[in-house]
Order: C-alpha cells, then structure tokens, then sequence
C-alpha cells in the first residue's frame, strides 16, 4: 500500500514539473483517440498522444503558438494559445470529418476515386524525388506486451518468466524510447545517429527503435516487409486495388482532402487495405491509415499490421513531410498472445542541407557510446509521448528488477538451478553456468555422441567446451575432443582453441591439433547422423574418411568494411582408412562397400602424404551496409553479390607426393528482390588447378552432392541428386545454381493452399567438369513448412540429366538447421 501512495506521488509530480501543454483528445462521441498528432502550426514540431489519448507537448519558449491537432478521419483543429511557461491543460474533442461532396454514383460511372489516385501516380515520382536531403530529429517509442501467455510449453513451466507477468498472464516484455538524428540525400541513402536510448529493465544499448526497420514510404512502388507490397499510387496500382471515394472535407488551411478507401482485388496477395487521404490540386498524400495481414505476408507469427502516417507542409509551396508514424500489431506463437505498437515523430526538418559529412561511409545506423547516460529527468522532459500508468509502472518494477537480476547472488541462484542435471539433458545436452562470471562449462547430448559407421563401428565422442566472454564480447573458448571407434579401436584424440578478441570486425585466432577421421571434402557434405541410420538400416555406408594427424593455425577478420580475410597454415599427415566391421540391423550378408570415393581413380590418390597447407580465402562483400554499437557491428545482407576468392598452396613432404595450386572464384547473392514475384538466390563458381595437378584425392574440387532423402540445411550451391563425389576434379569445373522463391505469387492463386504459410520455388543446377561433362538439376518445390516462426523443412522435386539426358527424379526433404542440434 505505501509503495502504490509513493508511486502515485512520484507520477503526480513528475507530471506537473514536466508536462508543459497537457490534455486529452477524444472524439466529440467521448471515443477516446489513441496516437493522435499535435504540431505547432508551419513547423514540424509536435507529438502523439499515448494509447490512452493523453499528450504533453514542451514548448521552448514563451510566446504564441497555433497548436494543430489532427486525426485521421476527424476534422483538423487549430487552438491558439498564449504560453507565458506555466503548465497549461487543454482537452480537445475532435469532430468527424464532415462530407462536403455527396456522391451517387451510377452503375456505369467510375468512382471518382479513380481520377484522383491518377493524378496521384502521375506526381508519385515528383514527390519521390522532390528533396535532394533533409536532416531531421526522431523520437520513437516501441512496446510489446504478451496479452496471455499459457503456463507451460513443451513441458517446461513458464512461471511468471522472472516477474514479467503479472497474475492474469499479461506483462510488458518490451518498452523502450530513443532520440536520433536522422539524415536522408537521394537516391535512397539514410542513416541514424541515436543519441539517447532508455530500455526497461535492460542496461543496453541494442534497440529496435530503428525507422529503418519499418520504414514505409508510398511514394516507392513497392515497399519490403517480407513480401514487397504494393503502394496504393504505384504506377499498377490500378490492376491490384479498387479505389471509392468516401468523402471530400475541407480543412482549415482550405485544402480540400479526399479520403479514399483502397480495396485489395485479392484477398490473398500482398496488399493494403484501409484509407489514404490525397491532397486536391497537389495530389500528394495527406495521411494514411491502412492494415496489412500476417496470412498475405505467409506469416505463421504475425496477424494483423495498422500503420497510420500523418504527414505536415515543412516548405512551400508543396513539400511534405512525414511527421509522424505508428505501428501497432498483433500477433501469435506456442500459445503466447502479444501485440505492441511503434510510434516515429520527425521534427525539426531542415530541408536540403549540406550532408556531405554525414554520407562519408556505408554506416546505416549508430548507437553512440553515450546514448545510456540520461537519467530520469533528462526523459521526463524531453519525452513528447507520455507514459501510460502501466509503461511508468513497469519502468519503475523493471529497474529494480534488473539491480536483482544483475545481482551476483541472483545470478548465482539461478545458476544453482539451471546447473541441476534434468532427465532432459540427456536428449538437450547440459551446460554449467557461472553467469556473473560469464564462465561456462558445456557438453554436447549423450543421444548425439553416439554414431555408427563401417570404418569405426559405433563411435563415441566425448566433447565438451568451456568459455569465457567480457562485456566487450571477446571470448576464448577451449573444446577437447575424444572420438573412440569400438571397431577399430583407436583413440582420436584433438583439440580446438578459438579466441574472438575483436567482435566489432569479427577478429579470431585459433588453433587446433590432434588426430581426426575427416571426410574428403572438407565441407563435410555427408551427415553423420543420416549416415548413421542409412547404414543400420539399409546397409548403405555413403562417408567415406581419411585420418588425420594435424596441427592448425588460423586467422580471420573483416580487415575494411566488407573485406574479409581468412588465412591458415597446416601440418598434415593423412593415411587412408579400411573398413573394419560389417555389422548392420538388416541385411547382413551385404557387404559395405569401400571406403574409396572414386574407383576410376587409383590407389596412389588415397596413399599416406605429408602436406604444409596454406590457405586464402579472400570475401568481398561491395557497398556493405551496416549498423554500429559500441563493440558490436551488425552488417546488412548487400545489394551486391559476394565476391568470393580461394587459393590453397599445398607443400608437398615426401616424394610420392606433389606441390599444388588451387584456385577458385565465386559471386553469391543471396537476396535479388524481384518485385511481386518474390526474391531468387543464385551461385557461381570456377575453379581450376595451376601448375601441377594434387595427388591426394581429398584435394581435389568436390561439389557439394547428396544421397538422403532428408540432407540437414543444404548449402546454396549442393545438388539434390548428385551422388557425392560423382563429379569431383583434379582438373578444372564450373557451376551455377539458382533459386526462385516466389514468396507466394503463385500459391496466393491455388484454393485451400493459399490459406497456408506455404511458398513456391523453382530452381536450376548445373555443372561442368572435363572428365564427366555435364551435370543438370531442375526443381520445383515447396517452402515455409513452419511451427509459427520456426522453419522445419522444405521440399524439391528434381529432375537430373547428365551428359546421356536425363538420368534420375527423386523428392528431397531440406531440413532446417535445427536437426542439426
């Protein structure tokens, strides 16, 4: 009881020495009017009220002020105001829009609404490109609350997830504001400078109050959430929307706005619904109140998107800008309910300045370093939405929780009881935890130590890793490894030491050493956990190992922006391996077959050799774009593909073997957005041998083949169907694979499949190596077979053709990374 009086009294005072405009917005029905838009009249300086229709609005000097409020869908309201810097309370009722215009429209006549969206497309590009640059301030808000959580999932209590929620399952589980600079010069560059950030309950800087993350700007003809979504004034509008002219008001500036209800022709594709609101004469966007779906997205999660924009004259005659934005959403996932909104205020536009200083790199967003150092003060008066009494409640729990929950006897509780072996362990693996220390001791599942295979029969591994971080993120991790075959009977023994001592460019050493049974192709193609079942069950042995006896130095990091580096030299010896069992749960009168990849090649390839092999590979990613922290970088997927350079130098030791030169280049792109028909990936590669060709099988080039059914988060450039080391080259090879995600656009036209989450893809592989000639894959599949937001697998249907035509079909199931723990 004497917290709540206390509570009560620090909101009561915090309000009147902070609050200079204050009030309430509602309708003149007494509805109240959440995220309404309050500006002083020919400026950009204004605010939004809260969820509960309250607002403040700090005025920095006294004197006269015109205060707009508006509302999408009301009449705008001008309140004249005399401020001599005392606390003054306004409360305004706004009334609906009042229809100036009255419509019949007859059968056989458009909808006005279709000749004012014209005019609208024809100046779209106009107001696109209007401003050359602006500077502006930025102030947002975000929000996520859980409106009803279940109280266990999986099996696992959930309790009140550490005091987040509260007794009827709700609770706040995000609630932040920052203040920012934020810069824009044509075509499309922007960029960020957060200043000021205040998290709840969290003393970090990482935030998702970023504009760039949910930045909708209508005047671009299609805009990425996702899928790309069609603007309602893009120049084909017309074929994806119908358009009806609800009303036509005037407001106080005389300006005759057009309020149009846009009408998805499909209720499938990605499209909006809701309001936009055309200028008469200028044909520019006045506001806008639309939502979007979690299904047109082929979204599992997400339900419903509202977003809301309200833009206000910054210069004459007719340069708008945007001044304020707000999303909201809701959403699902394992029996959570949540929503939450994002609120965006601009002020203070300076239009066409100089920003040559700013735009000197690709850095896209910033957090500076002394963004945390702003007190409760600092937020109270500088805040332009106020808090609700739940958000200052939730401020308050949260700070108080997170001196417990950074508390070294909290940490060192919970680790107390999360160290506790559980039964579950033994399906998840078990971790020791010093949290307060950032020490931890982890060791992998008993159920995924144990594999099978006719070189070693049932093998064990023992691993384990301990590690340690600094609140800089370095990290030294140390992970011993004892493998044990219980058919052949050798103990292999090897050790990795890895140190990350610089996270912002992804600095690492590491060094390694001992003996391993290693695949041919260092990319390990082979799972061994489908090689384990293939084998028990169906006698069909696909890994094939050499052991190695290594010592290995390494290198890595991002030496400029977007050029990486990855350098390592290695002792080798290499001996080949024999069968050593031929037990299997059926089939037991087959034998395995070798453990020789290629039989056309001969024995001398698989011989004992001795290597110093040194390694280069060189990733260059052109115009990368990214986002800095204080210690962390956080890099953007590039607009160009990957550029990708590989030499290994292999020093050959003995006499039956030879000095090498290896060499390949690739280009990657994973992400072209293609419009409305969704996004494709692509991949090419070249690579050839200079000088002397390698006499060790396993130096060859190996494109990346498969044999299973299920193969576990295939890389972009493997085959569905190519038998592994099929088409592997000690002379030279090219390939290119490419992938179509269709992200819909066809699914959205198929009955009762276009109600799933579920998306199309079509693919081609193909190859060239001298020995075998061609290889050709084409696919068809399906993708986004999901558990809410939890991939799971997609499914291909190949056909292949080699240099004879055509050569096989088969299904594949493309497992997602998940099975792979």
């Amino acid at each position: 009881m004497i917290r709540n009086i206390f509570f009560f009294i620090f909101v009561l005072v915090s309000t009147n020495c902070f609050g200079q405009i204050v009030g309430h917005i509602k309708s003149t029905e007494g509805d109240t009017l959440p995220y309404a838009t309050i500006y002083i009249e020919n400026t950009s300086t204004g605010t939004v009220s809260n969820v509960e229709g309250y607002y403040e609005l700090a005025l920095e000097e006294n004197g006269t002020y015109n205060l707009i409020f508006q509302y999408v869908g009301y009449k705008k309201q001008t309140l004249s105001i005399n401020y001599s810097g005392q606390k003054q309370k306004y409360d305004i009722a706004l009334e609906p829009d009042n229809i100036v215009t009255e419509l019949t429209i007859s059968a056989n006549r458009e909808d006005p609404a279709y000749a004012i969206i014209r005019k609208a497309i024809q100046k779209r590009k106009y107001y696109k490109n209007q401003v050359n640059s602006f500077e502006a301030d930025l102030y947002v808000k975000g929000s996520a609350k859980i409106t009803d959580a279940p109280k266990a999932i999986f099996g696992q209590d959930i309790g009140d997830m550490g005091g987040v929620l509260d007794t009827s399952r709700q609770g706040i589980i995000y609630l932040s504001e920052s203040k920012s600079k934020y810069y824009f010069t044509k075509p499309d560059k922007t960029k960020e400078i957060m200043l000021s950030s205040v998290t709840s309950g969290e003393n970090s800087l990482f935030t998702a109050n970023q504009f760039s993350m949910f930045s909708f700007d209508m005047y671009d003809e299609y805009m990425s959430f996702g899928r790309s979504i069609v603007s309602p004034i893009a120049d084909n509008a017309l074929s994806h929307y119908n358009y009806i002219l609800e009303k036509t008001t005037i407001d106080n500036d005389g300006l005759t706005i057009n309020k149009i209800k846009i009408i998805p022709k499909s209720a499938n594709a990605p499209l909006l619904r809701g309001h936009i609101y055309i200028v008469e004469n200028l044909w520019n966007i006045q506001s806008l109140d639309v939502q979007f779906y979690g299904s047109s997205l082929k979204s599992s999660f997400l339900d419903t998107i509202n977003l809301r924009q309200i833009f206000v004259p910054v210069k004459k005659p007719d340069t708008w800008r945007l001044f304020s934005q707000v999303i909201d959403f809701k959403a699902g996932i394992f029996g959570f309910k949540m929503g939450g909104a994002f609120s965006y205020i601009f002020s203070k536009y300076q239009i066409d300045k100089d920003l040559t200083s700013i735009f000197t790199n690709n850095e896209k967003f910033r957090v500076e370093q002394s963004a945390l150092n702003k007190d409760t003060t600092f937020w109270k008066a500088e805040r332009p939405i106020p808090l609700t009494m739940e958000e200052e409640r939730d401020y308050i729990r949260k700070d108080s929780l997170s001196r417990i929950w950074n508390s070294k006897s909290y940490m060192d509780s919970v680790d107390r009881v999360g160290n506790k072996f559980k039964v579950i362990n033994l399906i998840m693996g078990y971790t020791w935890n010093n949290s307060f220390e950032n020490r931890s001791i982890s060791f992998p599942s008993p159920l995924s130590s144990v594999r099978f295979n006719a070189l070693e029969g049932y093998k064990l591994t023992l691993a384990g890793k301990w590690q340690w971080s600094d609140s800089t993120y370095r990290k030294l991790s140390i992970t011993p490894n004892i493998e044990y075959g219980f058919s052949d009977k050798l103990l292999k023994p090897w050790l990795e030491v890895e140190y990350r001592f610089d996270n912002k460019s992804l600095g690492h050493f590491n060094l390694s050493g001992g003996r391993r049974n290693q695949q041919f192709d260092q990319n390990e193609p082979i799972n061994e956990r489908n090689n384990t079942w293939r084998s028990l069950i169906y006698k069909l042995n696909g890994i094939r190992l050499f052991q190695n006896n290594f010592v290995k130095a390494g290198y890595r990091q991002e030496i400029s922006n977007g050029i990486y580096i990855d350098f390592s030299t290695e002792y080798t010896l290499k001996k080949q391996l024999e069968n050593t069992t031929n037990y299997s749960l059926r089939k037991k009168d087959v034998a395995y077959a070798e453990n020789i990849p290629r039989a056309d090649f001969g024995a001398e390839y698989y011989q004992e050799n001795q290597y110093v092999r040194n390694h280069l590979n060189l990733l260059l990613r052109p115009y990368q774009k990214y986002s800095s922290y204080p210690n962390v970088k956080v890099r953007d997927v590039s607009d160009w593909p990957n550029i990708e350079i590989d030499y290994t130098m292999g020093i050959a030791l003995d006499d039956q073997s030879s000095t090498f030169h290896k060499l390949s280049l690739g280009l990657r792109d994973r992400y072209v957005r293609a419009k409305l028909l969704g996004y494709f990936s692509y991949n090419v590669e070249y690579g050839t041998f200079l000088g002397a060709d390698p006499t060790f099988f396993g130096d060859f080039f190996h494109p990346i083949g498969n044999e299973s059914y299920t193969p576990i988060a295939p890389d972009l450039a493997s085959f569905n169907l190519m038998p592994f080391y099929s088409y592997s080259t000690d002379r030279y090879y090219g390939l290119v694979n490419f992938r179509h995600h269709f992200n819909g656009y066809i699914i959205d036209k198929i009955p009762l499949l276009n109600k799933t989450s579920l998306k199309m893809i079509a693919a081609v592989s193909a190859m060239y190596e001298p020995r075998n000639g061609e290889y050709i894959e084409l696919i068809v599949g399906l993708e986004n077979f999901k558990i809410g937001p939890v991939p799971l697998f997609d499914v291909d249907y190949t056909w292949a053709f080699d240099k004879n035509g055509f050569r096989t079909h088969g299904i594949t199931f493309r497992l997602s990374e998940i099975f792979n723990n």
